[in-house]
This record gives structure tokens, sequence and C-alpha cells, in this order.
């Protein structure tokens, strides 16, 4: 089982999962929790529900490929670089940026 991957082959199983969960199946049956749970797919609920399918479709497909679902989490090195990019589109964009640094993990 693959358990290291690149930052381009994350990218491309997470916007492949992505894409799978706007499927009409995928869609109706969030519809169909909703309306069983008595709450409108918009907003907060709609995010969560989106954000759990998605993450199933991730370990699925990940895990259809032979490849450990734990490879999708970044490493210390990629958060970091995550947080630098943001950091200047925010800056760039002309917003304050204010980096707070926390004793360890």
């Amino acid at each position: 089982m693959k358990t290291k991957l690149t930052g381009d082959e994350k990218n491309d199983l997470a916007s492949a999962a992505y894409a799978s969960i706007q499927h009409p199946v995928v869609r109706g049956a969030m519809e169909e929790f909703a309306l069983n749970m008595r709450f409108e797919l918009r907003g907060l609920p709609e995010y969560g529900l989106e954000k759990v399918t998605q993450y199933a479709a991730i370990a699925a497909r990940c895990e259809a490929l032979g490849i450990d679902p734990d490879a999708m989490r970044m490493d210390d090195d990629e958060v970091a670089e995550h947080r630098a990019k943001l950091a200047r589109a925010f800056l760039d964009d002309g917003k304050p940026v204010v980096v707070v640094e926390t004793g360890g993990g």
C-alpha cells in the first residue's frame, strides 16, 4: 500500500472526491438525510455534510487505488508551506496578517 503522496497527487485525489460528491445520487442522499433530520441543506449543515461525504470519498478512492488514506494528511513542511501561501495571499489583498506561535504540536 502506497504511504507517501506528492502535493499534486493529494490535490488530484481531493478534486476527484469533491467531484464525486456532486453526483446526483450523493446529493439526493444528502437531501434525504437532511429531510429526515429536519434541517435545510444549506449553510453550516450543508458544509458539514459535504465535508463528511468528501472525506469518505477520499478514503474510498485511496483504498481502491491501494493508497493508505492517512497519506492524504499534510506533513509539517506542507502545512508550513500552505500557511505561508495563505498569509501571502492575504497580504497581497491588503489584509493584515498576525502570526501567533504556540509552544508545540
